[in-house]
Order: structure tokens, then sequence, then C-alpha cells
């Protein structure tokens, strides 16, 4: 029998150069947009049939980047591969200063992050989180849905 984990994952990223300077003369959006994708194409992890499907948008922002996919052979052992693959990328990214060409320490900060690792035959959802204290990804576990102890959130819940 397969092991498979399923990944779908977002990361938001703040380009600072926008956010300091609203209107550039010179607009690199796309440029920016580019060359992170290309990063995050590098050592992209796999299973047996196949790697992570990687997309790049371009928001208001700065880059959003889209990955996703259904690794098989890749189990709960297999998930620090990907934590590895992010924080390299976000290393690359932080570290191509030639490219944003700004004065400031990093100019594009990961702003929001959302990462979901469903590994089949293990009991909990496994997340994970950008720390932004020690500027890595890691793997965050999540109670299962079928545990008792585990209690919705109801939409109209008031306080």
């Amino acid at each position: 029998m397969s092991q498979w984990t399923h990944v779908l994952g977002m990361i938001r990223f703040e380009d600072m150069d926008r956010s300091v300077w609203p209107k550039p003369r010179i607009d690199r959006s796309q440029q920016k947009a580019d060359v992170i994708h290309d990063i995050f194409l590098r050592n992209i992890p796999s299973g047996s049939e196949g790697d992570l499907d990687v997309q790049t948008i371009i928001t208001h922002s700065g880059p959003t980047v889209v990955f996703s996919g259904d690794l098989r052979d890749f189990g709960e052992s297999d998930i620090p591969e990907i934590c590895k693959w992010l924080n390299d990328s976000y290393s690359s990214v932080k570290g191509n200063r030639s490219l944003f060409g700004t004065v400031l320490p990093c100019p594009m900060t990961v702003r929001d992050v959302v990462i979901n690792c469903d590994v089949e035959y293990h009991k909990n959802k496994l997340m994970i989180v950008y720390n932004s204290d020690s500027g890595n990804f890691i793997v965050d576990e999540l109670l299962s849905s079928n545990q008792s102890d585990a209690s919705p959130i109801e939409a109209n819940d008031e306080k």
C-alpha cells in the first residue's frame, strides 16, 4: 500500500519596496515574481510519481507563492524535506539583493503563510508555520477532526 501526503500551501510576501514607495518609477513586480518563482522551483519536494506544482501570483502587496500536490511514497518522516525546501527558498529570496535593488535589509518579507500537510495513516494533520522570531518554517501538529477534545469554531459564535 502506498503512503501519500497531500500538500496545499500559500506564502504571501510583502514587497517592502512597494510598501515604502507605493508607486515606483519602474514597476518590477513581474520580474520579481518570476525570480521568486524560479527560486521556488529549485529542489522541489517530490514523491515517486511527481513533485509539487508551484505557481506565483502578483498581488497589490507583493508576490504570492502557491503550491500543491499529492506526493506518493512521502510520509511523516519526509515532511522536514518540505521545511528545508521552504527555508532554502526563502534564504535565496532574502539573499537576492541585486534583483530587488533596495537599501532595506530584506525587501521581501513573509506576510502570511498557510501550509497544510495531510499524511495518510497519520492521526493528526500537520501544518507548516513560519516562525517570524527565528525566520524559519517549522512543523506544527494539529488535532485531527475525529478527536473528542477538538471543538469546532462556530461562525455565529458571540463572545
